[in-house]
């Protein structure tokens, strides 16, 4: 019995084709998600950029803060009681410092290099799948007696968005980006509309628009065609992965877990910044589990990031105790049964917190801005455009309060 693990920091879902989108090439994991179970509603849980992954790894919320948390015994311990051997490959472009990883039994830092220029294979990503596939070769010849956690654990789509160029070509055009041609190119007559590219929903809409001289639709049009072309990296190198994985003896009886902490910021909610607000396009992620002997579908359940350690060590057949987590199993939805995990989904940063259920998602925050709360009506209001707390306030009222007695008791002292 083993399991694969492919988590990624940061991935938008807004650009992945099994969650919709129809005009960027993922077509690896759209085939991943035909064999898989999709949760449609799995959100992060701590969006500080220092602590975003502990969840994953503590089946623990990690917000508010609280450092004690963080040295817990979590999933490398407990695999580790179960006799199952645990693997951590983290991507990077410079050493990257493990000691904030868990006490896996292996980890390690590949190392690779962002750039247009940089060659495929030298990637960060490429070099990644390149050492996992050694690794999964290796465990094939040992006949891979010994239960084993392989984790890969991505950047994702990393602030800068560059990968190599040959990507970044499929997309240039659609987006208008285009060298500017010469004024003498155009008849006078050549009708240039003023643009709006919040009414553009796929590049299709963009394609037949004139040259956008506004630096801040510039800068979003870059972010988000460099963005759709490292999508479509990592999807190439993610079917090498699965490829070389599929072809292993253990193939069978192995499961394939592909998630992301969180989302990302390409301009939806004002100028793109290191601090994003918490928003439907940072805090809702991919989940997709491949699991040995059940059937592929999508499940409408709210799962959390906290829940992946709960489910791997259902997978390997051990419990963490009840009271050193907040998680739970996801293998009774991934099976079909009958089940409820959360009626909500709470999410927090070091400058807002968030509840989102069914109808609504309520965020409140530090600021004078947040500090009344405001209020957007799902599934209506995707992207969060719209405040209607003035006519819900009822409703918003109730939020705040969950949420915030949710947030007392998280700030409560961490188990021993």
């Amino acid at each position: 019995m083993h399991a694969v693990v492919i988590s990624f920091d940061r991935l938008h879902l807004g650009y992945l084709g099994c969650y919709g989108n129809d005009w960027i090439e993922t077509p690896n994991l759209d085939r991943l998600a035909t064999a898989s179970v999709l949760f449609d509603q799995h959100y992060g849980e701590n969006f500080d950029p220092y602590a975003r992954q502990h969840a994953w790894w503590t089946g623990r919320y990690q917000f508010p803060p609280a450092a004690k948390r963080l040295a817990q015994p979590g999933l490398a311990d407990w695999l580790r009681d179960a006799g199952v051997t645990t693997h951590l490959f983290v991507e990077a472009t410079h050493e990257a410092d493990t000691r904030v990883a868990p006490a896996f039994d292996e980890v390690a830092t590949i190392l690779g290099s962002d750039g247009l220029e940089v060659a495929e294979v030298d990637a960060p990503f490429a070099r990644l799948v390149a050492q996992a596939s050694t690794w999964l070769k290796g465990r094939d010849r040992a006949a891979g007696a010994t239960p084993s956690l392989l984790w890969l654990m991505s950047r994702g789509v990393p602030p800068g968005w560059l990968p190599p160029r040959e990507f970044v070509d499929l997309y240039f055009s659609e987006f208008g980006l285009e060298e500017r041609p010469d004024d003498d190119e155009f008849d006078d007559d050549d009708e240039r509309k003023p643009t709006s590219l919040e009414d553009a929903h796929s590049p299709e809409d963009l394609v037949a628009e004139p040259i956008i001289t506004d630096p801040a639709i510039i800068e979003r049009r870059y972010a988000r065609a460099l963005y759709a072309a490292y999508a479509t990296y990592l999807d190439r190198w993610l079917g090498k992965l699965l490829a070389v994985l599929d072809r292993q003896a253990q193939a069978k009886e192995t499961l394939v877990l592909f998630a992301a902490s969180g989302g990302d910021h390409l301009g939806e909610h004002g100028p793109i910044t290191a601090s994003p607000p918490l928003r439907e396009e940072l805090i809702h992620a991919p989940l997709l589990v491949r699991c040995p002997g059940q059937a592929a579908g999508r499940r409408p359940a709210f799962v959390q990031s906290v829940d992946l350690a709960p489910t791997l060590a259902a997978w390997f057949g051990c419990a963490p105790p009840a009271d050193r987590r907040h998680g739970q199993s996801l293998l009774p939805l991934i099976r079909g049964e009958p089940a409820v995990i959360r009626e909500s989904a709470c999410v927090g940063s070091p400058e807002e917190w968030g509840l989102r259920n069914d109808d609504f998602y309520y965020v409140v925050g530090r600021s004078n801005r947040l500090a009344a709360g405001q209020l957007f009506v799902k599934p209506h209001d995707r992207w969060d455009f719209a405040d209607v707390r003035p006519q819900y306030s009822d409703q918003a009222d109730e939020l705040d309060r969950i949420l915030r007695a949710q947030i007392e008791t998280l700030s409560g002292p961490a188990d021993g």
